[in-house]
């Protein structure tokens, strides 16, 4: 059954949830209301944490997303946070700056709230459906699952898929224009985006989403300029991704 619950692009605040472990194995549910931002701001904060994304240890179905080794920008975060629980009780400024300092929350909350979109389980034929016998060869679904937390704090799976008009040669080396890729002594890579060009990619190459409203709206082609400049951006930048992951291995033929 399809949830209730979606992601509405103009709400005015976003609530989130992770979980932190206590040296004693205890887990502590921390839950943080916060602003949405624009995606002007949050393309700029990337340029001055000089902006990085790793891919996670499983290849493709998970990423480990690190936006920089250092907090820049601490004004940003203070701006849209506007309150802080630990296991349902209103933390105090100097409460929070105490846990703040051991577990990072202010950077927790952005990578989880917003960078921590997955890949969602699903079996093959799902990844990529045909929405219109004519149009066979146009087009992709890309399921995303992205956890929200609503006013009582109770935790949410929202699968959010981009429907993407499927990316031809032009749009691939757009793709690979817009990165560089930089190898680690350690494993895997780093890659450095330009991340105003990816957002123009997602752009042009999104047609709808499943799972996120405006006005309560679908967000469907015929309303796409309403909608598509509100999607958060690292919404955006996980999405393509997964598509130009996907496409690359179905050239390849697997």
């Amino acid at each position: 059954m399809e949830s209730q619950f979606k992601y509405e692009l103009t709400a005015e605040q976003l609530g989130f949830l992770f979980r932190i472990r206590h040296d004693s194995g205890k887990p502590f549910d921390v839950h943080v209301t916060m602003k949405p931002y624009g995606n002007r701001e949050m393309i700029q904060l990337l340029k001055e944490r000089a902006g990085h994304m790793q891919q996670a240890k499983d290849d493709y179905d998970a990423w480990d997303v690190k936006e920089g080794n250092t907090l820049i920008g601490r004004e940003f975060f203070d701006k849209h946070a506007i309150k802080v629980k630990l296991n349902g009780v209103t933390l105090s400024d100097p409460q929070f700056e105490k846990l703040d300092a051991r577990w990072n929350v202010r950077e927790v909350t952005i990578e989880q709230g917003y960078n921590g979109i997955y890949r969602a389980t699903t079996e093959p034929e799902d990844e990529f459906r045909v929405v219109d016998v004519e149009e066979i060869l146009g087009d992709a679904a890309i399921r995303t699952k992205f956890m929200m937390t609503d006013a009582e704090e109770k935790e949410h799976v929202i699968l959010i898929n981009h429907l993407f008009d499927y990316p031809n040669a032009m749009d691939s080396l757009s793709w690979d224009r817009a990165q560089i890729q930089q190898g680690l002594r350690q494993g895997g890579w780093r890659v450095q985006y330009n991340h105003e060009s990816l957002n123009s990619l997602y752009g042009k190459k999104i047609q709808s989403l499943e799972g996120v409203t405006l006005d309560g709206q679908p967000c469907a082609k015929e309303n796409k300029d309403e909608w598509v400049d509100a999607v958060p951006y690292l919404m955006k930048r996980a999405a393509l991704n997964f598509l130009f992951s996907r496409a690359e291995r179905a050239t390849r033929g697997n």
